[in-house]
């Protein structure tokens, strides 16, 4: 019985391999991809910290963070239909997430109050610091579906080039760190006392409407399977990103109450990548 399955999945095969490359209607496709992400952005934080015990007092607060999107690898898939001979529909779908790094600024903050002193007047005490602040840290997880009018150009019998392009849907959303929070306050004694928080931040989701276009050439090793490469970019408007904290066990405070103080706003994210591809595809 084996034997027998395993001589109908030969003739089977054999028979697909000899039917003419250009004959069938379907095309599937899997590919391996080297994605290079658009995303590079930079927020500057300016908020004044509080001052807890009361009284006269102002503070500042400032940084620059940057996130930008490293090249990954990812998969993508796509379906094409040929209604006719060399045109056709394709479907194309993308998932990666590649990781942030970034250069930020130092966090530096200042507070300047009104110090009681034991014969019941005032001093004015001011005090400023300045934190090394390390490169961002996170991800971003993209999807993107594609509907692609496609071009085939047969150039020989073992090799050909698709031109392809059309609308694209974009869906993001990312996890990234860190901005700067402080708090302070005095003691009974007339101590100044400083709290210093990295904050973990989140962004989108966010959903966005581009193109995509692109060329493919195929090289046919049978009649129903291609190796193939392929250069392709997909262009989307930046989109105006509202920042939240992520809740997080570190910080004491409710976090609706810091975004408040941090006036917390937004960042403009593009979406665009480019990408190298390399793969497989099987005509039916």
């Amino acid at each position: 019985m084996k034997k027998a399955l395993m001589g109908i999945l030969i003739c089977a095969f054999a028979v697909l391999c000899a039917v003419p490359v250009f004959a069938q209607r379907y095309e599937f496709g899997l590919t391996w991809n080297w994605y290079d992400p658009g995303m590079d952005a930079s927020y500057t934080s300016r908020y004044a910290p509080r001052y807890l015990s009361g009284g006269t007092y102002s503070s500042l607060a400032e940084q620059t963070i940057r996130i930008k999107a490293k090249a990954i690898s990812g998969l993508a898939a796509f379906v094409t239909w040929f209604p006719v001979s060399n045109i056709g529909v394709q479907f194309m779908a993308e998932y990666f997430k590649p990781d942030f790094e970034g250069a930020n600024t130092a966090y530096a903050y200042s507070l300047t109050y009104e110090r009681p002193m034991p014969d019941h007047t005032t001093r004015t005490v001011s005090y400023a610091n300045s934190m090394d602040w390390g490169p961002s840290e996170g991800d971003v997880r993209e999807i993107v579906l594609s509907l692609n009018g496609v071009l085939r150009l047969p150039l020989t019998r073992s090799l050909s080039v698709n031109i392809s392009g059309g609308p694209s849907y974009f869906y993001f959303e990312g996890k990234a760190g860190f901005i700067g929070y402080t708090k302070f306050w005095t003691t009974a004694d007339r101590v100044l006392h400083i709290q210093d928080f990295k904050l973990p931040y989140e962004f989108g989701p966010q959903n966005k409407l581009g193109f995509n276009v692109g060329g493919e050439a195929a090289f046919h090793l049978s009649g129903t399977i291609s190796l193939i490469g392929e250069y392709r970019y997909f262009a989307c408007a930046e989109a105006d990103t509202i920042l939240h904290l992520t809740p997080n066990d570190v910080l004491p405070d409710p976090v609706a109450d810091v975004e408040s103080t941090l006036g917390l706003g937004s960042m403009k994210l593009d979406p665009s990548f480019t990408r190298f591809s390399a793969g497989l595809k099987f005509r039916f």
